[in-house]
C-alpha cells in the first residue's frame, strides 16, 4: 500500500461519517416536520371542531365577497353539508337577491371603511323556506401590512327570543289595557249604581200610572246597556266572567253569519265548510259570539265593494306544541285535542308590519274603527286557553283559525243569582243594621235609601279605616256589612282581614264592578258571606243581603 493510500481511506471515511450525520440531521428533520404536520393536522381539527361548536355562524370573505370558509352551523344554515361546499361561492348562490345584496352592502361598509359593524339585526331566510332574525357582527381581517384582505362575520339565530318579546310586549299591552278597563269599569259601575238606584227610588215614589214612569224605566234600560257595555270592555281585558257551557263552533258560526248577513257587502259571497258533530268546546257562547262576529266582519271590510269570497270553516284538530308555540297566543298549551273555528277571505291582505301589530290595543287600519276588534278576539281566545294562527299576504286575503280545547272543561263559577230570581222565590228583606263602607261619594247615599227601603238600618263610611271605627264602635249593631272591593286608603281585602280580626264572625259582602270569580279568587278562603256586582239595583241588592243573612 502506498503511502497516499492510507490518507485517501482516511478522507473517504470522513465523507462518510459526513455523510450519516448529515443523513441522522436529515431523518430528524423529517421526524420533526412529520410531528409538526400531525400537529398542525391535529390544531386544525380542534379548531374547526371549536368553530363548529360554538353556538354561533362563523364565516370569512375575501375582499369580493367570496367564501372562504365557515363553521358547520353557518354552512347548513346555506344549504350544504359539508364546509368545502362553501368555499369559493358568493352570497347570491346561498340566499335570495335581495337579502343578498342586502349582506354585500354590509361587507363593503366594513372593507371600505376598515371599521367593523357589531351587533345589527338582519334578515334569513333558510333552506327550508322559514324566515329567521340575525345578530350579526362583521370585523375586517387584515395582512401583516394592516391592509383589508376580507371580513370576520359571526352571527346568532335570534328569531326565538324576538318571538318571546314579542310576546312579552304584547302581555304588556293586554296588562295595561285591563288596568285601565278595571279603573274605568269601577268608576263607571259607581256612577252606574247611582243611577239605577236613584231611578228606582223615584219609580217607587210615583204612583201607578205616572207619565214620568215610562221615562225612569227608560232610564234603567240605558243603564243597563251601559252596565254591559263595561262586562264587554272587561271581558276584552281579560277581566270579565266566562259563563261557561258546551258550546257547538258550527251552530254558531251560522247564527253569527245569519245575524251579519245584512251588513256583508253584495259583491261578497259567503261558503261554509262547518262540520257537524264536532267536540262541543266549554265556553263562553256570548263571548265567542263576539270573536265570530269580529273575524266576520274584518273579512268583510277586507273584501269591500270590490267583490270577494269569505269562507267560514270548522274542523277538529290534534295540535302538537310544535304548531301550538308557533301561534299568537302561546301560554305554554298542552298539545292535544283542539277544535278550531276559521275565518278566510280574498280580500286586500295585510302586510307583515300591520300583521305585527293588529292585536295590539287601539290599532287600526280602518277611519272609523276603535282598535278593539282584534284584541277583544285575543283576550277572550286568551282566557278559554285557545290559540290564534294569522296568515295574510296583501292582495291574496288573509285567514284567521282560532283552535279551543276539545271536550269539557270545569266552568269558572257563576255569579250570585239575580235579584229576580230572588225575588220570585219569595225572599223577603231581612232586618238588621248594614254598615256600607264605600268611598264613592254618588254611591253612598243611593244606597243608604235603597237598604232604608228594604227596612235595613244603615251605617255610612266612606272609606276602610273610617268604617272599621264604625264597626268597633257599633258592632253589636251591625248585621252585614257591604264592602267596596277597591279604595284608596285602605283597599277591601285590607278592610275585610281588619274586621274578621274584630269580630270573626262578622258578615260581608263584597261589592265590585269586577265579576263574582276574580273576588272569589282574591278572598278565597277568607270566609266571604256573599258578593253583589255594581251597578246593583234594589233587587240584587235585597239578594245578595237575604242570602248572606240566611234569610
Amino acid at each position: 500500500m502506498s503511502r497516499g493510500e492510507p490518507e485517501e481511506v482516511e478522507r473517504l471515511r470522513a465523507e462518510l461519517a459526513e455523510l450519516r450525520a448529515r443523513l441522522a440531521q436529515a431523518e430528524e428533520a423529517g421526524r420533526r416536520w412529520r410531528e409538526t404536520e400531525s400537529e398542525l393536522r391535529q390544531s386544525r381539527r380542534m379548531l374547526q371542531l371549536v368553530l363548529d361548536t360554538i353556538p354561533v355562524r362563523v364565516f370569512w370573505k375575501d375582499r369580493d365577497s367570496i367564501f372562504l370558509g365557515g363553521n358547520l352551523p353557518l354552512v347548513r344554515d346555506c344549504g350544504f353539508d359539508d364546509p368545502a361546499d362553501l368555499i369559493g361561492r358568493s352570497d347570491y348562490e346561498t340566499a335570495s337577491a335581495e337579502t343578498a345584496e342586502l349582506y354585500r352592502a354590509d361587507d363593503r361598509q366594513v372593507i371600505e371603511s376598515g371599521e367593523p359593524k357589531l351587533n345589527y339585526v338582519e334578515p334569513q331566510v333558510k333552506p327550508d323556506g322559514s324566515a329567521a332574525w340575525l345578530n350579526t357582527s362583521k370585523v375586517p381581517l387584515r395582512d401583516d401590512e394592516g391592509r383589508v384582505i376580507g371580513i370576520l362575520g359571526t352571527y346568532e339565530d335570534i328569531t326565538e327570543r324576538r318571538q318571546l318579546e314579542a310576546q312579552l310586549l304584547r302581555a304588556q299591552k293586554l296588562e295595561s289595557l285591563g288596568l285601565f278597563a278595571g279603573g274605568l269599569a269601577h268608576d263607571f259601575s259607581n256612577l252606574l249604581a247611582a243611577l239605577l238606584g236613584h231611578a228606582e227610588l223615584a219609580e217607587a215614589a210615583l204612583p201607578a200610572g205616572a207619565p214620568a214612569l215610562v221615562h225612569l224605566r227608560r232610564i234603567e234600560g240605558v243603564a243597563s246597556q251601559a252596565a254591559e257595555l263595561c262586562r264587554q270592555l272587561l271581558a276584552d281585558a281579560g277581566r270579565g266572567e266566562l259563563a261557561a257551557e258546551p258550546v257547538d263552533l258550527s251552530a254558531l258560526m251560522r247564527e253569527s253569519a245569519e245575524m251579519l248577513a245584512v251588513s256583508i257587502p253584495a259583491a261578497a259571497s259567503v261558503r261554509q265548510e262547518l262540520v257537524d258533530g264536532l267536540p262541543e268546546v266549554m265556553a263562553d257562547r256570548s263571548q265567542l259570539r263576539q270573536v265570530v262576529l269580529n273575524l266576520i266582519r274584518n273579512a268583510a271590510d277586507a273584501i269591500g265593494e270590490e267583490g270577494g269570497e269569505i269562507v267560514l270553516a270548522t274542523a277538529a284538530a290534534r295540535c302538537e306544541r310544535g304548531e301550538l308555540a308557533g301561534t299568537v297566543v302561546d301560554d305554554g298549551l298542552p298539545e292535544g285535542e283542539y277544535v278550531a273555528l276559521e275565518v278566510r277571505d280574498t280580500g286586500c291582505g295585510m302586510p307583515a308590519e300591520v300583521q305585527r301589530r293588529v292585536f295590539d290595543p287601539f290599532f287600526t287600519t280602518k277611519r272609523t274603527g276603535r282598535g278593539l276588534g282584534m284584541p277583544s278576539v285575543l283576550g277572550i281566545v286568551r282566557r278559554h286557553r285557545g290559540a290564534i294562527r294569522l296568515e295574510s299576504e296583501p292582495g291574496r286575503g288573509t285567514t284567521v283559525r282560532v283552535l279551543l280545547p276539545a271536550g269539557p272543561r270545569e266552568g269558572r263559577p257563576q255569579e250570585v243569582a239575580s235579584g229576580g230570581a230572588a225575588a220570585a222565590a219569595g225572599i223577603a228583606p231581612a232586618a238588621g243594621t248594614v254598615l256600607v263602607i264605600d268611598d264613592d261619594e254618588n254611591v253612598r247615599p243611593v244606597t243608604r235609601m235603597l237598604l232604608e227601603q228594604l227596612g235595613h238600618g244603615v251605617l255610612v263610611a266612606a272609606g276602610g279605616r273610617e268604617g272599621l271605627a264604625l264597626f268597633a264602635a257599633h258592632r253589636d249593631r251591625v248585621a252585614c256589612v257591604l264592602l267596596d272591593l277597591s279604595m284608596p286608603d285602605l283597599g277591601g281585602e285590607a278592610t275585610f282581614r281588619e274586621l274578621r280580626a274584630l269580630d270573626p264572625a262578622v258578615r260581608v259582602v263584597l261589592a265590585s264592578g269586577y265579576g263574582a270569580a276574580e273576588a272569589r279568587e282574591q278572598f278565597a278562603g277568607l270566609g266571604l258571606a256573599g258578593f253583589v256586582r255594581k251597578p246593583y239595583g234594589l233587587a240584587e241588592l235585597e239578594a245578595a243581603l237575604a242570602a248572606a243573612l240566611g234569610r
